[in-house]
Protein backbone atom coordinates (compact mmCIF):
# COMPACT_ATOMS: atom_id res chain seq x y z
CA UNK A 1 0.00 0.00 0.00
CA UNK A 2 2.69 2.47 0.97
CA UNK A 3 4.64 1.55 -2.76
CA UNK A 4 1.36 3.12 -4.15
CA UNK A 5 1.94 6.68 -2.06
CA UNK A 6 5.58 6.74 -3.01
CA UNK A 7 4.55 6.43 -6.66
CA UNK A 8 1.94 8.50 -6.47
CA UNK A 9 4.27 11.14 -5.28
CA UNK A 10 6.98 10.60 -7.02
CA UNK A 11 4.75 10.33 -10.31
CA UNK A 12 3.34 13.93 -9.13
CA UNK A 13 6.74 15.42 -8.88
CA UNK A 14 8.14 13.88 -11.86
CA UNK A 15 5.31 15.63 -13.65
CA UNK A 16 5.78 19.00 -11.78
CA UNK A 17 9.54 19.21 -12.93
CA UNK A 18 8.57 18.22 -16.54
CA UNK A 19 5.89 21.13 -16.92
CA UNK A 20 7.96 23.29 -15.12
CA UNK A 21 11.26 22.72 -17.60
CA UNK A 22 8.71 22.78 -20.56
CA UNK A 23 7.71 26.53 -18.76
CA UNK A 24 11.72 27.15 -18.90
CA UNK A 25 12.09 25.63 -22.84
CA UNK A 26 9.23 28.24 -24.17
CA UNK A 27 10.31 30.79 -22.18
CA UNK A 28 13.87 30.11 -23.30
CA UNK A 29 13.18 30.26 -26.67
CA UNK A 30 11.35 34.12 -26.23
CA UNK A 31 14.61 35.03 -24.62
CA UNK A 32 16.76 33.79 -27.68
CA UNK A 33 14.93 35.72 -29.91
CA UNK A 34 14.33 38.54 -28.08
CA UNK A 35 19.15 38.33 -27.96
CA UNK A 36 18.96 37.97 -31.35
CA UNK A 37 16.95 41.07 -32.84
CA UNK A 38 19.09 43.02 -29.65
CA UNK A 39 22.79 41.83 -30.82
CA UNK A 40 21.17 42.27 -34.37
CA UNK A 41 20.92 46.42 -33.17
CA UNK A 42 23.53 46.46 -31.44
CA UNK A 43 25.60 45.45 -34.06
CA UNK A 44 24.43 47.99 -35.83
CA UNK A 45 25.23 50.62 -33.48
CA UNK A 46 28.76 49.54 -32.91
CA UNK A 47 29.10 49.69 -36.87
CA UNK A 48 27.49 53.25 -36.54
CA UNK A 49 29.75 54.43 -33.09
CA UNK A 50 33.37 53.16 -35.82
CA UNK A 51 32.15 55.06 -38.57
CA UNK A 52 33.76 59.03 -38.24
CA UNK A 53 31.37 61.54 -38.30
CA UNK A 54 31.17 63.76 -41.08
CA UNK A 55 30.97 67.51 -39.77
CA UNK A 56 30.51 70.52 -41.89
CA UNK A 57 30.40 73.76 -40.93
CA UNK A 58 27.80 76.49 -41.33
CA UNK A 59 27.68 78.92 -44.31
CA UNK A 60 29.08 82.17 -43.34
CA UNK A 61 26.22 84.55 -43.97
CA UNK A 62 28.24 87.90 -43.38
CA UNK A 63 28.14 88.60 -46.95
CA UNK A 64 24.49 88.00 -47.48
CA UNK A 65 21.37 90.80 -47.59
CA UNK A 66 20.89 91.97 -44.41
CA UNK A 67 17.28 92.41 -45.82
CA UNK A 68 16.84 88.97 -46.56
CA UNK A 69 17.99 87.72 -43.54
CA UNK A 70 15.88 90.51 -41.27
CA UNK A 71 12.62 89.25 -43.15
CA UNK A 72 13.14 85.49 -42.96
CA UNK A 73 14.08 85.99 -39.37
CA UNK A 74 10.70 88.31 -38.78
CA UNK A 75 8.65 85.58 -41.03
CA UNK A 76 10.22 83.13 -38.29
CA UNK A 77 8.82 84.97 -35.68
CA UNK A 78 5.37 85.56 -37.20
CA UNK A 79 5.29 81.78 -37.28
CA UNK A 80 5.99 81.27 -34.15
CA UNK A 81 3.01 83.50 -32.94
CA UNK A 82 0.50 81.90 -34.77
CA UNK A 83 1.43 78.33 -33.95
CA UNK A 84 1.64 79.80 -29.89
CA UNK A 85 -1.70 81.43 -30.88
CA UNK A 86 -3.06 78.19 -32.39
CA UNK A 87 -1.97 76.41 -29.69
CA UNK A 88 -4.05 78.32 -26.87
CA UNK A 89 -6.71 78.13 -29.05
CA UNK A 90 -6.53 74.67 -29.40
CA UNK A 91 -6.52 74.28 -25.35
CA UNK A 92 -9.16 76.84 -24.81
CA UNK A 93 -11.03 74.79 -26.78
CA UNK A 94 -9.97 71.48 -25.25
CA UNK A 95 -10.79 73.20 -21.86
CA UNK A 96 -13.77 74.60 -22.04
CA UNK A 97 -15.95 71.65 -24.00
CA UNK A 98 -18.05 69.67 -21.73
CA UNK A 99 -18.20 66.12 -22.01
Amino acid sequence: MWWWVFALLTGGALATFVGLGVQLNAKGKKLKTAMDVLSQQLEQLATAAETPAVYSAPENNVLSNPVDTTKAWLDRRASTGRKKAERQRRLINRLTKRK
